[in-house]
């Protein structure tokens, strides 16, 4: 088997957590630039300008790992008739990342935004990132657990990891 078999075969087993090189795949959010930095290693692939949220739904700051991959969903919530509130069919490619002082069922994600296009100007979201949804399809295909073709959503497991986000100011 020559290297670039094992490297792809790599990549399967590690669930896209690795770069072909071995370098370790992770995400920086970084809150006061506006930008998402998807890096292997010390090695930057993607910078993409974002949203995140809006006062008084401040998206998270910490380390964390994104446990489950959506393709496509409605997002809903805050209450209605207010301006809290929201109702948004086929989200694209979202990443939901959670741990440390943030649980996996807060529903915190990386997901493309086609409502808007504030993205490095205004935090307009309720504490999620919001990237341009052709960058977010490069992110989603990019970011660890891998996504077996013709499935819609899948978890992160021991096998099949999430890549680490780091959300900073």
């Amino acid at each position: 088997e020559n290297l670039l078999a094992q490297a792809s075969r790599q990549q399967q087993v590690l669930g896209l957590h690795t770069a072909p090189d071995g370098a370790e795949k992770w995400i920086e959010i970084d809150l006061s630039d506006k930008k998402l930095s998807a890096w292997e290693g010390n090695r930057k692939v993607y910078e993409f300008l974002i949203s995140t949220g809006r006062p008084g739904y401040e998206t998270p700051t910490g380390e964390f790992k994104v446990w489950s991959k959506v393709l496509s969903q409605r997002y809903k919530g805050g209450v209605p008739g207010t301006s809290s509130y929201y109702n948004l069919p086929n989200v694209p490619y979202s990443l939901f990342f959670g741990g440390g002082n943030v649980p996996d069922w807060q529903g915190y994600a990386i997901h493309g935004a086609y409502w808007h296009n504030n993205f490095g100007i205004k935090n307009r979201s309720s504490g999620c990132v919001n990237v341009k949804p052709e960058e977010a399809g490069l992110l989603y295909q990019w970011a660890g657990p891998a996504m077996p073709e013709g499935i819609g959503a899948i978890n992160a497991a021991d096998d099949n990891p999430g890549v680490r986000v780091v959300i900073h100011e």
